[in-house]
């Protein structure tokens, strides 16, 4: 009889455990896609909240997004620009210099024939030298400059391709690669006088290649750089092995990509449009390749512009 009575109030405590908790959580607001960082009541699965919006797990265990490094690996959100330089002292410090890169994300969302379920991986490559050696991470790198010494280079678009298909064996066409383009984000490092401005773009194979097909029918292919490899659900992205803002704009476009997958909208964008559109700033705490800690960001995110 007392050990009936204890298992009973145990499952009370569970029961009311599970039916609230309170956490820290990104809100994804669908109609703007505006990121809000605040404290917020989680309710269990069944209390039909939070039907509104999406939730991504930058800090919490969730389903989404449950490899996402903790919110203290994650800085403070800024709401504004300005805010954000003023937090890390951007007036106040030398001038920035600035290197350029490029960097693409590539997915593939593929429909089930039996139930039309969505299925969504990515593609991410374990980098084998260089910064970030260890780590995995979208492909990407730097521009190739003119050799005969003039100021001219080759266009963003002209970068990211040539180092998709270096890296992945992927070809894809420029004039693609132009509609695929997510955004500026800018890192700056508590230690460095350095600035990387990298732009941004996302890929989603079935619609690329004239809209048919996808990485199935291509041979994706390592490099010394760079070993590709898929992950065969957006919740098996190892951002605990990702740098640290990967946990903050990565996850915000794999949420608005999920989304646009399970709920297409009724005023349909061009196939090669990405689900957002992210400008982000990230200051790194010293010595960033083994504290990968963002001490301070800002991320401005907007829905898609339509043409």
């Amino acid at each position: 009889m007392h050990c009936s009575k204890t298992i009973a109030v145990l499952l009370l405590v569970a029961a009311t455990i599970l039916t609230t908790k309170e956490s820290n959580s990104f809100i994804f607001n669908r109609k703007s896609y505006r990121i809000l960082y605040k404290k917020t009541t989680v309710m269990s699965s069944n209390s039909g909240d939070n039907k509104n919006s999406l939730v991504s797990s930058c800090d919490t265990k969730e389903p989404a997004f449950p490899n996402c490094l903790p919110k203290e690996r994650l800085g403070t959100s800024h709401g504004s620009l300005e805010a954000f330089h003023q937090a890390v002292g951007s007036a106040t410090r030398p001038a920035k210099k600035t290197k350029e890169y490029t960097l693409v994300v590539v997915t593939e969302t593929v429909t089930v024939q039996e139930t039309q379920h969505k299925h969504q991986r990515i593609l991410l490559g374990m980098k084998n030298r260089g910064f970030g050696t260890g780590k995995f991470n979208s492909f990407g790198g730097k521009f190739l400059h003119d050799e005969t010494g003039d100021n001219e280079r080759e266009s963003v678009e002209e970068c990211a391709c040539r180092e998709l298909e270096e890296e992945t064996n992927l070809r894809i066409p420029i004039k693609e690669m132009i509609e695929s383009r997510v955004g500026v984000q800018r890192f700056t490092f508590e230690d460095n006088d350095k600035e990387m401005l990298v732009h941004l773009y996302f890929l989603d194979l079935a619609n690329s290649f004239g809209g048919e097909g996808s990485a199935a029918s291509y041979e994706v292919r390592a490099c010394d750089e760079i070993t590709p490899q898929w992950f065969e659900s957006f919740d098996q992205v190892p951002f605990d092995n990702m740098f640290a803002d990967d946990s903050l704009w990565l996850t915000a476009l794999l949420s608005a990509a999920r989304s646009r997958a399970s709920n297409p909208s009724s005023a349909k964008p061009s196939r090669l449009e990405p689900p957002l559109q992210i400008n982000g700033s990230y200051h790194f705490k010293e010595n960033c390749e083994e504290t990968n800690t963002i001490l301070h960001y800002h991320m401005d995110i907007q829905s898609p512009k339509r043409n």
